[in-house]
């Protein structure tokens, strides 16, 4: 009959202050920061870093912890993407975005409502760190633009938004403010009859 012997490995551990010199490819645990280290090995050996160890990247590693946010940032940016191709793909819109210019200007924003079916007008304005967030309902009746306009905002991005009505034709109009950045204005048109 074979003898079956079971063995345990177990590798250097302790405060991460209190880690030991360690040899070539010998781990080390620090308990306290749960961060695993390598020895780097010696100079006749070929090590770029002759008596020192390397850090194994973890979860719990300065750079670890970083990269695993980038890793999920990423995967809220492909979400978002995700998302706004729905969006685009849609057939009752699609998403459009301009800039709005960086001056103490009234303008329209090249959002022209010809009938007179109701819209919902979902938008974003992004000017510097400041950004809004809103929605958009406008009704026309009788050649008069009846409209809400329900947002929330960081703090002030100095855009104004409003309907100039001509007949049957509704054009959402701005007024910015000057602050030394323009605005980008983003918005998805939904409409109903």
């Amino acid at each position: 009959m074979a003898v079956i012997q079971i063995s345990k490995i177990q590798i250097r551990s302790g405060l991460n202050e209190n880690l030991p010199q360690l040899d070539t490819g010998e781990l080390g645990w620090s308990v306290d920061t749960r961060q695993l280290y390598v020895g780097n090995g010696t100079a006749a050996e070929g090590s770029p870093e002759p008596g020192g160890v390397t850090e194994v990247l973890t979860i719990y590693s300065p750079i670890g912890a970083a990269l695993a946010n980038v890793y999920i940032l990423e995967e809220e940016i492909a979400a978002v993407a995700a998302n706004v191709a729905n969006l685009q793909n849609t057939t009752t819109g699609t998403v459009f975005s301009i800039t709005l210019a960086d001056a103490t200007t009234n303008g329209n924003a090249n959002l022209v409502l010809s009938n007179s079916d109701t819209h919902t007008i979902d938008y974003n304005i992004v000017r510097g760190a400041a950004v809004r967030v809103g929605s958009i309902k406008v009704a026309q009746l009788f050649g008069n633009v009846i409209y809400e306009d329900d947002y929330s905002e960081n703090t002030s991005t100095g855009v104004t938004l409003g309907f100039y009505c001509n007949v049957n034709v509704a054009t959402l109009t701005y007024t910015t403010t000057s602050t030394g950045t323009p605005a980008t204005f983003g918005y998805y048109l939904k409409s109903y009859v």
